[in-house]
């Protein structure tokens, strides 16, 4: 993550701090640290006081370099869901305001598990995802195009566009504001200004689906996600009952006849050329 650094750092220092985005890290003693601030090198221990512990890093600090600025730490909201605010050296508190803002977390491969301790994100990854089809209406009509509205819906996401292009990457500060609840209303009022317009618009109306299975003349739209179910492979949508009935999605079978028909066609005329 070249773009998170402090400039009057090394490059070992900053990757001292990158790494403690990922991990929780420990005490591990004013000895190991030659008895000196981390930052600025001064002394301390014994005769000069016994330094600051950085809730952030782990290491210790002069009272010049760490002034118990208060700071919610990143991977304990990412672990174990903890929005409390802890000292943090002056240092710290720089680097993680310059580190908040980065879509650098996939709750994947981060902490699968996050969900567990905090419901909420199934919620906001519902959110995002109905978000995600509704600005693939916005940006593929040009009536929403001239009208600016692709640049509305990215200023009320705060400049994120992460937020509506994939469903699993947050910054710290996305989850900050998720435990406060601020994320969910900023997405919620997106989805309703996105609504207002392809309900209302001729064009986006226009892009709906006919179900495959029903066949029912009134279109279906992706992101009705209450009502309707999507196939992973051609995108084509579905009513949600009608959907339970599937095995196979009847597009991709055509598909794939339709496929293995050409095949054999174009076997049969190389042959025939051949012969």
């Amino acid at each position: 993550r070249p773009e998170i650094a402090l400039k009057e750092f090394s490059l070992q220092r900053n990757l001292e701090l990158v790494s403690c985005l990922d991990i929780i890290p420990r005490e591990s003693g004013l000895d190991t640290q030659d008895w000196r601030c981390i930052d600025c090198t001064k002394a301390i221990g014994a005769l000069f006081g016994n330094g600051k512990v950085c809730s952030f890093t782990k290491k210790y600090y002069c009272e010049d370099c760490h002034e118990d600025d208060l700071c919610i730490i990143p991977p304990r909201l990412v672990y174990n869901w903890d929005a409390k605010a802890y000292p943090v050296a002056k240092s710290s508190l720089r680097f993680i305001s310059l580190a908040k803002t980065k879509p650098v977390i996939n709750l994947r491969t981060f902490n699968p598990r996050l969900q567990e301790f905090a419901p909420i994100l199934d919620s906001c990854q519902r959110q995002r995802k109905q978000l995600g089809y509704l600005r693939a209406y916005i940006f593929a009509c040009s009536r929403a195009v001239d009208l600016n509205l692709t640049e509305e819906l990215l200023r009320l996401m705060g400049g994120r566009d992460h937020l509506y292009t994939d469903t699993n990457t947050f910054s710290f500060m996305d989850l900050e504001e998720l435990e406060k609840g601020e994320l969910t209303t900023a997405l919620k009022n997106a989805i309703k200004f996105c609504l207002g317009h392809v309900s209302s618009c001729l064009i986006c109306a226009g892009r709906g689906f006919i179900c495959e299975v029903c066949q029912d003349k009134r279109p279906v739209y992706p992101f009705n996600l209450d009502s309707t179910s999507q196939c992973q492979d051609c995108c084509t949508v579905f009513h949600s009952f009608c959907a339970t009935s599937l095995q196979e999605c009847p597009r991709c079978e055509r598909l794939a006849a339709r496929s293995f028909n050409l095949l054999v066609v174009e076997t049969k005329l190389t042959r025939e050329v051949d012969q």
